[in-house]
């Protein structure tokens, strides 16, 4: 009847419970064999397997688990960080799910998907050494034969001069530190013994302080760009003769940034007015000493923004924590095309306005998958073949440097086809894989993010990926392994300038030292708020060029 197969259940499980709980506890292996034994004896024998298998169950699973954790953390420690995966390697873990597993139906009778024409045959570069570069300052010795070797054996005449032959050597010789003396005279009438007058102050960067634009600059540079501590541009002044405190550079760095300051909101104006923003964050410690331990964590915010489908503007903020008040504060009443990952934080932001449009990551989509396939999860890889489809059609598009219109059209004829395959793909091996699994949590975070995916599709000013933002954190990345950590929140804030100021003229392709120095000097010397546009990277031009450039009242003359 119903009422016993219940009772009958009930014991039994109250019997696997049994045994489960006596696994657990017991502490000698000899005791839990006998205790097994006697189970045998009493008939229980069924309820003790059934126990057993269950622990073991529960012991792979957990060992799995565990596997994969310390896989990912020695990868992340000791392996390559690209995501990168050669076409021989794809092609034979297909190979292999094909011989594996026989081929769904939707999918074998799918048409071809588009195949993009093979591109041209890259020119092999140029082996051998590069020239060296004929700007250099060059020292020129001239090697004669002795005088009695320019004397001929034959007759006794002078050999004449033929050419000669010429070999090249690049020396260093160290920076050197020069002490400018300015001495102001001044004048007065012997006769009257008044009207004294003297020369004008000579114009410095910080008041009553005494380094030059070019050394502060070198400060700058050599910590945010080079990635120096201050404490090891200490040890290197001394090797120069000149012993500085660490606060004296500290306090140079200060001026400096509060000086770009301005710069950098021009900046920043021009980020959020693009076409399309990015945004990603990265983690910086800051030092807190009102808090134990005095070391907590920060947040430093890259912002990228694109014209025509190509980084144009890049800036950082920081926030002394995680929440989405910091970035949606920053980007205030931006609207359009913002790119990102899934990050919550944002989720108010764009319930707020209709008009701004999330943009989803496709390098985050195939990171996720990447990682199922290092777990071991072979099918991942139809995945990985998909999206690699996708890369190809812009790297095609960027390969022949393709307008708006034209990188719009080779995705509806190339990329469009292959993201529909993926959605059928997505959505069977959703059903097929364990929920617990990497290739499951890959595809479900896939098909969540599947909206903002597409938006690239119809909008060829959109980049497929995050990853020109991501590749912006990499100098906070490597110059958080040497200065460690920000000595504050206002510390951060500043860095986040001076990080904006040298990216950007790094995007703009002009010499970080050369632009922060001529900045900053015209900055201190007046130069008008109304002109603060000509002192963006992207319109800088050298001291030495604007000297030349006629001023208008010459040009009225």
């Amino acid at each position: 009847s119903w009422y016993a197969t219940s009772m009958k259940k009930a014991a039994k499980n109250s019997t696997k419970a049994a045994v489960k709980e006596q696994i657990d506890t017991s502490a000698d292996v000899r005791e839990l064999r006998s205790f097994l034994l006697q189970m045998v004896r009493d008939g229980a024998a069924e309820d003790a397997i059934d126990a057993v298998l269950d622990l073991v169950l529960r012991l792979r699973r957990d060992n799995n688990r565990k596997a994969l954790r310390i896989a990912a953390l020695l990868r992340a420690r000791f392996g390559s960080t690209s995501e990168k995966l050669s076409k021989q390697q794809l092609d034979l873990f297909l190979q292999e799910i094909n011989d594996a597993e026989p081929s769904d139906d939707a999918e074998s009778e799918s048409p071809d998907l588009p195949e993009l024409p093979a591109p041209p045959r890259r020119k092999r570069k140029r082996t051998g050494r590069n020239p060296l570069p004929k700007s250099l300052p060059r020292e020129v010795t001239d090697h004669h034969p002795t005088q009695q070797q320019r004397r001929c054996d034959c007759c006794g005449g002078d050999k004449r001069h033929m050419g000669y032959e010429s070999s090249e050597l690049l020396d260093f010789q160290p920076a050197k530190l020069i002490v400018q003396e300015h001495r102001r005279h001044k004048y007065a009438c012997p006769k009257c013994a008044s009207g004294v007058v003297i020369a004008p102050v000579v114009d410095k960067p910080i008041e009553g302080g005494r380094p030059t634009e070019n050394l502060i600059a070198r400060v700058l540079v050599a910590k945010y760009e080079d990635h120096l501590p201050l404490y090891r541009q200490v040890e290197q002044f001394k090797r120069l003769g000149l012993t500085l405190p660490r606060s004296t550079l500290g306090a140079w760095t200060a001026h400096g940034v509060e000086a770009l300051a301005p710069i950098y909101w021009r900046i920043v104006r021009d980020v959020l007015a693009a076409d399309v923003l990015g945004v990603d964050d990265t983690t910086i410690k800051v030092q807190d000493t009102s808090k134990k331990p005095a070391i907590k964590r920060g947040h430093i915010w890259s912002y990228i923004g694109y014209k025509d489908g190509r980084p144009q503007w890049v800036c950082y903020d920081y926030t002394p924590t995680w929440e989405g008040t910091g970035p949606r504060k920053f980007m205030g009443a931006r609207s359009g095309f913002i790119q990102g990952d899934g990050y919550k934080g944002l989720d108010e932001f764009f319930a707020e306005d209709p008009a701004r449009v999330r943009v989803g990551c496709w390098a985050h989509v195939r990171r996720k998958f990447k990682d199922a396939l290092n777990g071991k999860e072979l099918r991942a890889a139809k995945a990985l073949d998909l999206i690699g489809r996708l890369y190809r059609v812009e790297r095609t598009a960027a390969e022949q440097a393709l307008s708006v219109t034209a990188r719009q059209a080779l995705r509806d004829q190339f990329a469009r086809p292959v993201v529909e395959r993926l959605k059928t793909w997505l959505a069977a091996e959703l059903e097929r894989s364990r929920p617990s699994s990497l290739l499951h949590r890959a595809c479900r975070y896939a098909i969540n993010q599947w909206p903002t995916l597409l938006h690239y599709l119809d909008d060829g000013r959109i980049p497929i990926d995050n990853n020109q933002v991501e590749n912006r954190m990499r100098p906070v990345a490597v110059g958080r392994k040497n200065w460690l950590f920000a000595g504050s929140d206002d510390a951060a804030k500043r860095a986040a300038i001076i990080l904006t100021v040298l990216a950007s003229a790094k995007l703009a392709g002009v010499d970080r030292f050369a632009y922060v120095s001529s900045v900053l000097r015209r900055i201190t010397r007046g130069w008008p708020q109304s002109r603060l546009d000509e002192l963006l990277p992207s319109n800088w031009r050298p001291d030495e060029e604007l000297a030349e450039r006629p001023t208008a009242s010459a040009v009225a003359a």
